[in-house]
């Protein structure tokens, strides 16, 4: 017979990246109270790994916690949207340079592949994928923290028409520079591709 305080300890786990994600898909708004009580019931735990979860959302940047008040899903200004754009830069220029110069066709293959389905159906997160390519366990898990709130950010902003398109071509440019082995190229152009959409983002 399975334990209950294993099954509890289970949907608590599955607590975070169930709310993260309804944060990032919209369904929990900018400003939105996130009520414990209410959180409780629904996933069927009790409040202290509701309360768990909410920290660790808070220290995802996902959540603001107001003294007295309770936790609400964090608003973004554009000056935070910037400078996450910056670490965006540092995090994603050093992880091009890694993989361009690795030189590791394996990686180049699953690179190529997130393009071809970024073109295809717009589902592929080419930037995961690239992360992954490093083989650094510290480097993905920042570079995702830093990427889940820019994308937040995008979901809020109207995307100039074109940018789609433009970030095609920019993917592409960055996997040249990779297949080429030119760190300091791969580098460079995923540079100019994340400012351009940290300011596409800003809107």
């Amino acid at each position: 017979m399975t334990d209950p305080r294993f099954v509890q300890r289970r949907f608590a786990d599955d607590f975070v990246p169930l709310v993260r994600q309804r944060i990032l898909a919209g369904e929990l708004r900018e400003g939105e109270r996130l009520n414990e009580v209410k959180l409780a019931e629904q996933y069927g735990i009790s409040r202290s790994p509701i309360r768990e979860g909410i920290q660790a959302l808070a220290a995802e940047g996902l959540v603001r916690l107001v003294p007295g008040r309770g936790a609400f899903v964090a608003a973004m200004t554009a000056e935070d949207v910037r400078e996450l754009g910056q670490v965006r830069e540092a995090i994603e220029s050093h992880a091009a340079r890694i993989v361009a110069e690795a030189a590791d066709p394996e990686r180049i293959a699953r690179l190529e592949r997130a393009v071809g389905a970024l073109e295809s159906r717009g589902e592929a997160d080419f930037h995961r994928v690239l992360l992954e390519a490093t083989g650094n366990e510290r480097l993905i898990t920042v570079g995702a923290s830093v990427a889940d709130r820019l994308r937040l950010a995008r979901s809020r902003s109207a995307t100039r028409p074109g940018r789609v398109d433009e970030a095609v071509d920019e993917h592409r440019a960055i996997l040249d520079a990779i297949r080429s082995g030119d760190g300091d190229a791969a580098a460079s152009a995923i540079l100019r591709h994340v400012a351009r959409a940290t300011e596409s983002a800003i809107g």
